[in-house]
């Protein structure tokens, strides 16, 4: 172990003539200091020169005190933590409230008597060179051993002081038969399921409070230093020894990392976040540079990565699905920095690292993009964003404020999800310019108002004005259920999906810049006999194509294969494509061939002109997630930058009709039910 690791421990137990013998005392007192000593929980040296940890008896008050400031120095001289057990009587004199520990020959009230707890842990705590102090004190009044404030907040240290006092008893209560010593050994030695690698003092106060109900379980801390380690008690045995904390990408970019400041090597199986710790702590003492920053820097991340994947595990253990992790980083819409794709993440560690490392650099940028992650995968899971489990892992990684500002953030994108306008143009006749567009304005999936717009000319620039006309209706409504319309979807047929990009309509802007504008087939709102056959079938295809974990979600045809419409159709019809379709060579007006593949698949990706080629497939497939506003945005950064054409994002490239279960819901609610029979015109 070295420096920057050493922790020792000393427990002090003392018997009191003048009171009760504590029959649990040498027994709870010994099974603590072997709990702390062991390697694997404690990992503690001996607290005292002559390699004593434990002190038991009828000592005497000068004894005790000597013994402790001792510990003090031996802790001091080699930069270590003190971790320091007080068990025995005790008692606060009248209306103070400081706790004396009683020694052998100690009176009930007589101060001079007895040790003074909280003066003796302050000591320790002011100690120059002492790099924390964790104290247990099991005692009647055991609360009053909090020091004063100001040896905390001033003293020789300047306030850069750690304590953690885990306390048997409120000031004024009894503590029995050494039940919070026990306990806690019992503790240390099983873990905790739903903890992190290693036991802090609030996880470890919450779990003793809920086996000891006759005192109360008192914890104190204040941290003041510039440490980024947690004053920590024992490593939590419940954690499997053989699981590392990093995932591929963090490990690979770890020992990049690590080799310019001869670290290298330091990474490997067995690894837990208490490892990470220690290496900040490790960077920490390398020569100051860009090396060292970018590896502290690092560490830090993937420190926070991992307290939060522990966090997710215990929280919401049964909501981690792949497919939430995977769209609740998409939904962040993060630059990547390298070549691991929103596709590459399966675990929720591997989601947590994904967000922490490609992160903005900028100060606090981690902590809320991993806010954000935590928020998205919660909502869409159905949590309730005000738990407090939620505010306390915030509050743990400093960041209530950003946990705060991504729930307000995600309560907005809610309620923009509320209302939707769909616009068809399925009265259109012969995939021409329609005569007459309808609208359906949605609230909360609900149809809440229907209208049907002519189209003067019946021609495009008509249908854009109907167009136009029927956002400008829908805005009427949405300002007066005081609720933001963002989403508007706009059903053609096959013809003029070919030719028509109703995102690039004038409004002002191009609509597509404030609302988001998804195309869609306008086939699932005709009142045909086998339509809803075709939804039931495109709605198994989709729950097919969400499943896949391997390999790509679609199925690319080229030129030469789209060509031959006759072997196609049997195909589709035989089952051969059973994920959704991309063409490799632009469709152009050929509408029997759309026609057929938006039959039989419920996503179809094409290119707008010319061919496309593997970088695009790559993008799409890393993207996915992302999809289908992920195509929006492109569409969105290459209006905005003429000159960004080989520059730009892939997927601005390509055209899709990307059907969902809302859409595929909206369609089936307006068909007539089952064995409705429509009379013939």
């Amino acid at each position: 172990m070295t420096g920057i690791d050493r922790r020792h421990v000393l427990v002090v137990a003392t018997q009191c003539r003048s009171m009760s013998t504590l029959t649990a005392l040498e027994p709870a007192a010994r099974e603590l200091a072997n709990a702390l000593r062991d390697p694997g929980v404690g990992g503690c040296d001996p607290g005292l020169p002559g390699g004593e940890s434990v002190l038991y008896g009828e000592l005497a008050a000068p004894e005790i005190e000597a013994a402790v400031r001792t510990s003090i120095s031996r802790a001091a001289e080699n930069g270590a933590t003190l971790v320091l057990a007080l068990l025995g009587h005790g008692f606060t004199p009248g209306d103070d409230p400081t706790l004396y520990l009683m020694a052998r020959d100690s009176k009930n009230g007589d101060r001079s008597s007895a040790v003074d707890v909280g003066r003796l842990v302050g000591e320790a705590v002011d100690h120059v060179g002492v790099k924390g102090v964790f104290v247990i004190v099991d005692a009647c009044d055991a609360a009053g051993a909090i020091p004063p404030a100001s040896t905390l907040t001033i003293g020789s240290s300047s306030g850069k002081t750690r304590l953690a006092l885990l306390m048997a008893a409120a000031v004024n209560q009894p503590a029995y038969d050494m039940a919070m010593s026990r306990e806690l050994v019992r503790l240390l030695d099983a873990g905790l399921a739903r903890a992190a690698p290693h036991l802090c003092l609030p996880e470890i106060t919450l779990e003793l409070r809920e086996h000891i109900a006759q005192q109360s379980i008192t914890h104190f801390s204040y941290d003041g230093s510039d440490s980024y380690v947690p004053l920590w008690l024992s490593r939590n045995r419940h954690v499997q020894a053989n699981m590392s904390p990093l995932g591929s990408y963090g490990t690979a970019e770890l020992d990049t990392a690590l080799a310019p400041l001869n670290l290298g090597g330091l990474v490997g199986p067995g690894w837990t976040l208490v490892d990470l710790y220690r290496l900040h702590e490790e960077i920490a003492q390398a020569q100051p540079g860009p090396a060292r920053t970018r590896a502290a820097s690092l560490v830090e991340r993937l420190i926070l990565a991992h307290r939060t994947a522990s966090f997710l595990r215990s929280f919401m253990p049964a909501a981690l699905t792949g497919t939430r992790l995977r769209q609740a980083v998409a939904a962040l819409n993060m630059a990547v920095s390298d070549d691991q794709a929103v596709g590459d993440v399966h675990t929720e560690i591997d989601a947590a690292e994904y967000v922490a490392r490609n992160a903005p650099t900028s100060r606090g940028a981690c902590v809320k993009a991993l806010t954000r992650f935590v928020v998205e995968l919660a909502d869409d899971a159905g949590w309730d964003l005000n738990e407090p489990e939620l505010r306390d892992w915030a509050t743990g990684i400093n960041a209530l404020v950003a946990l705060n500002d991504a729930v307000h953030e995600r309560c907005e994108r809610r309620a923009e999800r509320r209302l939707r306008l769909i616009v068809s143009l399925h009265y259109a006749l012969a995939d021409d310019w329609p005569e007459q567009i309808g609208a359906w304005l949605l609230h909360d999936q609900a149809v809440y108002e229907h209208e049907n717009f002519d189209c003067p000319g019946s021609d495009r620039p008509g249908t854009e004005t109907a167009l136009a006309n029927a956002v400008d209706w829908a805005e009427d409504h949405a300002d007066a259920l005081g609720l933001p319309l963002r989403r508007i979807e706009v059903a053609m047929p096959t013809g003029l999906l070919l030719q028509w990009r109703p995102e690039e309509c004038a409004y002002e802007r191009r609509l597509g810049v404030d609302y988001d504008v998804l195309p869609r087939w306008s086939r699932w709102l005709e009142r045909l006999p086998d339509t809803r056959r075709a939804i039931r079938s495109a709605r198994r295809r989709l729950t097919e194509i969400a499943s896949i974990t391997e390999g790509g979600r679609l199925d690319w045809i080229p030129a030469r294969q789209a060509a031959e419409q006759h072997r196609l159709d049997e195909d589709f019809r035989n089952g051969v494509y059973r994920r959704g379709v991309g063409l490799l060579a632009s469709p152009e007006r050929n509408e029997k061939l759309f026609e057929l593949l938006l039959r039989f698949a419920p996503i179809v990706v094409w290119p707008d002109s010319a061919n496309i080629g593997p970088e695009h497939q790559k993008r799409v497939e890393d993207s996915w997630n992302e999809l289908p506003l992920g195509f929006l945005h492109a569409y969105r950064a290459r209006w905005r930058d003429q000159s960004c054409d080989e520059a730009c994002d892939p997927v601005a490239d390509l055209r899709a009709v990307w059907d969902d279960e809302e859409w595929l819901a909206f369609c089936d609610a307006l068909l007539p039910p089952p064995g409705h029979k429509t009379r013939s015109t």
